[in-house]
């Protein structure tokens, strides 16, 4: 792997230091990644100026004065949300807002994994029977997360008599459901292309809000659920989406954080949030509620109030991480399961994983879809398997889920390039199996024939051990980050020389190095999945360590390097962060 440590102007790393009052780590952070002055100065100082107006949705105002006509007729509200982080937040923050400022029912639907991704037509049946025994008048459902794709549902609720708003986020197919859809992605102006589906949704009732004529804050104590959806399903950190992440992250390290979430913070050791840890702490464990078939329970910790007592949530926030526990074991079972199955002759990873949750298939798709860097379908059920797939780099599942499709060989499937949900008949998944060879087959050819330029990591700067601590640390988290518009930041520590190295008992892949920088400091550094790296280089007497900085995983109160490559140090005149 080729190293570009980023050469950032000293002097307007000086500029940015003196003016936006940071240390010289973040400055050229912040260069690094093409953020000008102005920019950098509203992300850190000012968020809300980068918070975009709401009505730039598209549809956005039919939606709400839809919305609001039906509350005005005294309708029955359904929400209809989604079993991941995403739809957790996004069902949360349109129900709370219509239960708080209406007088009507108002109901959030969590959906099963095992049901699939998206309105399905057993809600649909349900919500046309309920208004026949309830003689109910008006009805209204809205989709939140979910929806741009379901057709046939949409259809099947206006044909008797409710009407149905739909939010989402996911890319749209051809054609579009018959009524009103609030999706950023049906309009070739890419102004709104970055936002989650709880970010739609709480667009959405900031116009319902500003059409009734309520005060322009009182969404704002949603922001906290925006950033737990954005972080969580990954979106492109663009400067409204720093902006909403900050802003959330704000409000739940203050004195206003809901009470359920003070507790949670505390019961998983964080006095304060930042967007690692919604990535990595809050965001799996509220997965997991619906990954082991449990969504409410993820839900029910965002709608606790301040009147419920401490045993009430703190009993959910236990039962969340039993799940979450429970959950970790089951994937470490299927994934011994998966490596002993022969992917070598196949150019697509298929794993039958029936007999597991079929919320983990997600988990253990991307686990494949890593090691052996192939598309990867993880599939159960009966008849009818649903399932998830994962690609990696460079691959597009709605290109290549999309074909077959077409060809009769899945039954749905939606999502994003990435990753997507799909559902197969049992008879078709040898038909599934040789065609994805077969496509996929021809992909690979092509490749082979493209010379490929060896991958470069780039650089922000060259610290020293000293820099591994936590003001280094918190000041790099005061901004979330993405995997591409903006990356979390990578440090080189140059020209240490090992003292002593060994391997993990358990993998000899992962070895830990003692080494000392050239002003004389020492530190233990494990480097996971490093170890044959090592090797490959002759054992090195001297090192250059490239990585991020992190909490130490054994010790939080210490920061270490999360060891990303290896090279044998070259001497050298550094330009150092220091």
């Amino acid at each position: 792997m080729k190293w570009n440590v980023l050469d950032a102007d000293q002097d307007l790393v000086r500029e940015y230091m003196d003016k936006l009052n940071i240390n010289e780590i973040m400055a050229r952070v912040f260069i690094n990644r093409g953020v000008d002055y102005e920019t950098a100065h509203v992300l850190l100082n000012d968020p809300v100026r980068a918070i975009q107006d709401p009505k730039l949705l598209i549809n956005v105002e039919q939606a709400a004065a839809e919305i609001i006509e039906a509350i005005e007729n005294n309708a029955e509200v359904w929400v209809f949300a989604d079993y991941d982080v995403d739809g957790i937040t996004s069902g949360f923050v349109m129900t709370d807002f219509l239960r708080k400022t209406t007088n009507n029912n108002v109901y959030v639907y969590y959906p099963d994994r095992e049901n699939g991704y998206g309105l399905n037509m057993d809600f649909c049946k349900m919500m046309v029977q309920r208004k026949a025994e309830e003689g109910l008048e008006h009805m209204l459902v809205i989709t939140v997360d979910n929806g741009t794709s379901c057709l046939e549902e949409v259809q099947f609720l206006k044909d008797n008599g409710i009407q149905i708003v739909v939010t989402d986020h996911h890319k749209p197919k051809a054609v579009l459901p018959n009524c009103t859809v609030v999706n950023p992605h049906i309009d070739n102006d890419s102004v709104y292309h970055h936002l989650c589906g709880c970010a739609t949704a709480f667009k959405t009732v900031q116009v319902i809000q500003d059409m009734v004529g309520m005060s322009k804050d009182y969404v704002s104590q949603y922001l906290f659920a925006v950033a737990f959806g954005t972080v969580a399903d990954v979106m492109p950190m663009t400067p409204e989406n720093v902006a909403l992440v900050k802003l959330g992250l704000e409000q739940v390290n203050s004195k206003s954080c809901p009470k359920a979430l003070k507790y949670f913070k505390g019961y998983i050791g964080k006095k304060d949030l930042n967007a690692n840890d919604i990535g990595w702490e809050v965001g799996p464990r509220l997965n997991a509620c619906g990954r082991m078939g449990d969504i409410d329970k993820g839900a029910m910790l965002l709608f606790m109030d301040n009147d419920d007592s401490r045993t009430d949530i703190m009993d959910v926030i236990i039962e969340i991480e039993e799940l979450n526990q429970e959950r970790k074991s089951l994937t470490k079972k299927a994934e011994k399961e998966m490596e002993k199955i022969d992917y070598s002759q196949d150019y697509v990873c298929i794993f039958d994983a029936s007999e597991y949750p079929g919320g983990i298939a997600g988990i253990i798709a991307g686990r494949m879809a890593e090691k052996y860097n192939k598309i990867s379908l993880v599939m159960s059920g009966n008849d009818v398997l649903v399932g998830s797939a994962r690609a990696p780099q460079g691959f597009d599942l709605q290109v290549i889920l999309g074909a077959e499709l077409k060809k009769g060989n899945l039954l749905t499937f939606g999502g994003h390039e990435m990753a997507a949900g799909f559902s197969v008949h049992v008879d078709k998944i040898e038909d599934l199996k040789a065609s994805l060879n077969q496509t996929l087959k021809v992909v690979y050819d092509e490749l082979s024939t493209v010379e490929t330029e060896e991958p470069t990591l780039d650089i922000d700067c060259e610290i020293d051990l000293d820099c591994l601590n936590k003001i280094v640390y918190q000041s790099i988290n005061e901004m979330p980050y993405d995997k591409n518009s903006f990356p979390s930041p990578v440090f080189a520590l140059p020209n240490l020389k090992i003292v002593k190295w060994k391997t993990s008992k358990n993998n000899e892949n992962n070895i830990c190095f003692t080494v000392q920088d050239m002003n004389g400091k020492q530190m233990d550094i494990w480097a996971w999945r490093q170890g044959e790296n090592f090797k490959a280089l002759g054992e090195p007497e001297f090192i250059d360590l490239a990585g991020r900085v992190e909490q130490n995983f054994m010790n939080k109160s210490q920061y270490t390097l999360n060891v990303m490559d290896i090279r044998s140090s070259i001497a050298k005149e550094n330009k150092r962060a220091v």
